[in-house]
């Protein structure tokens, strides 16, 4: 839970979720919808301390997600793939952030995923293109 914070931008509280990668870094990921980042945000407070996903021995599970699906499918839902949530994450991200910010908040070190589901990722017009280079400029 404490791996979860919030920040007040423009009056409204944002959970800043920090999460550990595989160098020994961290990252900070902002969890700008509302409802999402409210209920991030009560969870994390309502653990404290303790870990938010099932723990054994008082560590989370390699495989965590996993139990995590077995639990949904127990309850009658559809299977869940964590790989593929995170790389439609990083679509709908690719859409919307500069690629610097996206690298930053992925943690990635290259766009792989992009370039295999080209397909997926919006086609944009030049107009559009000028528009958003021009705002840009610095």
């Amino acid at each position: 839970g404490t791996s979860i914070t919030s920040e007040t931008i423009d009056g409204r509280p944002i959970a800043i979720v920090r999460l550990q990668n595989t160098a020994g870094g961290t990252r900070l990921v902002p969890v700008t919808d509302p409802d999402i980042s409210n209920r991030l945000s009560a969870l994390a407070q309502s653990k404290g301390s303790d870990y938010l996903l099932p723990t054994a021995k008082g560590q989370v599970e390699r495989n965590a997600t996993n139990r995590i699906g077995e639990q949904l499918r127990a309850r009658g839902h559809g299977s869940i793939s964590a790989a593929s949530l995170r790389n439609r994450w990083i679509l709908d991200l690719a859409a919307t952030v500069p690629a610097a910010l996206l690298l930053q908040l992925a943690d990635v070190s290259d766009l792989r995923v992009l370039v295999d589901q080209r397909p997926l990722l919006p086609t944009y017009t030049i107009r559009h293109a000028i528009t958003t280079l021009q705002e840009n400029q610095r």
